[in-house]
């Protein structure tokens, strides 16, 4: 059995909702907090509209104890709007009510998130999760993150992960200004 793909775009025809998430590389802040952006972008595989569209966003399933985490920024494309006082923690509803997405077309999210590993290091797995209303059926679908699953595009696909570095700070113990070459400044080094 082989799906057709009538488009040669890697999405069967039977598709519907199509959710992809990337992230980007942590930036390292003063206060030793990570930033990361999540990118998700959703696609309607079909000329039919997708209503009632919804993401769900579960931060705390990513960011586990010992890590605090908070949303400092949310940015849609023009077609979606942000559902009121989404956090990632209490509030997982990203999208507000009423979003629809019209046949064929594709939207992005951006999700800004500052991170304090409070001593962890290592991967953390994220993955959204898509719904909408089509015209004969209701559809969910968890995002895929298409460069770990391969270019795959619809499907089971893999989480996006995001590494939270391990940073060492050395910092001298000892400081002689004699301008000798030596400790002569205070200098903290960050590898």
């Amino acid at each position: 059995y082989r799906q057709t793909d009538s488009n040669a775009d890697g999405v069967p025809d039977g598709e519907t909702l199509l959710i992809f998430k990337t992230a980007s590389k942590p930036v390292l802040s003063t206060d030793g907090s990570f930033t990361y952006t999540y990118t998700i972008t959703l696609r309607n595989a079909r000329k039919e509209a997708l209503n009632s569209v919804q993401v769900k966003e579960d931060l705390t399933k990513t960011f586990v104890s010992p890590i605090n985490f908070s949303v400092t920024n949310v940015k849609l494309s023009s077609g979606l709007t942000v559902a009121a006082g989404f956090d990632g923690r209490s509030q997982i509803n990203l999208l507000g009510t009423g979003v629809s997405l019209a046949g064929f077309a594709k939207e992005t999210i951006e999700i800004t998130v500052r991170v304090l590993p409070n001593g962890f290091s290592g991967n953390v797995n994220n993955t959204a999760e898509g719904s909408a209303v089509a015209k004969w059926f209701n559809v969910t679908r968890q995002s895929i993150d298409t460069t770990a699953s391969g270019t795959r595009k619809h499907g089971a696909g893999q989480p996006t992960t995001s590494i939270i570095p391990n940073v060492d700070i050395k910092i001298a113990d000892v400081i002689t200004p004699n301008n000798d070459g030596y400790n002569d400044k205070w200098i903290i080094l960050r590898p």
